[in-house]
């Protein structure tokens, strides 16, 4: 599993900045990651809609790939409850397409359902592990 630490490889803890996103993006585009990668966002700032902007990134890299991808997500934010890290990491994001209306609806189970079945119509799994409440969200 290719491992990238935001923190320690790209020098920044802030993607919720679109300008820091795009740069861990582009200095990305030369690695090959193969088809598991585990995002190591430890001591990150995160927020929609650039957080999810750099989750659709790897998920597009992914979904290119034949066989099981596996896309891991380490995350010590503060809120770790599931419907707050998804919030996080894919509203208004590109790849599941829930939007901030859907937001209001506050429904975990409808999110889940659109996430679980776009993931395993490309074979990939999505695992957020949140180390600090000691919880672990799995998708696909």
């Amino acid at each position: 599993m290719k491992k990238i630490s935001v923190k320690n490889d790209y020098g920044t803890i802030n993607i919720s900045n679109l300008l820091n996103v795009n740069m861990i993006i582009e200095k990305i585009k030369q690695i090959n990651l193969g088809k598991e990668i585990c995002l190591d966002l430890k001591g990150c700032l995160t927020d929609y809609p650039n957080t999810p902007k750099l989750v659709d990134y790897f998920l597009k890299l992914l979904e290119k790939q034949e066989g099981k991808k596996v896309l891991c997500i380490i995350y010590t934010g503060i809120g770790t409850k599931e419907l707050h890290v998804l919030h996080d990491f894919v509203l208004d994001g590109e790849f599941f397409r829930i939007k901030k209306e859907d937001a209001g609806r506050n429904n975990l189970e409808y999110w889940i359902d659109i996430i679980n079945k776009k993931l395993k119509e490309h074979n990939i799994e999505l695992i957020i592990d949140c180390p600090i409440d000691n919880a672990k969200y799995k998708y696909g």
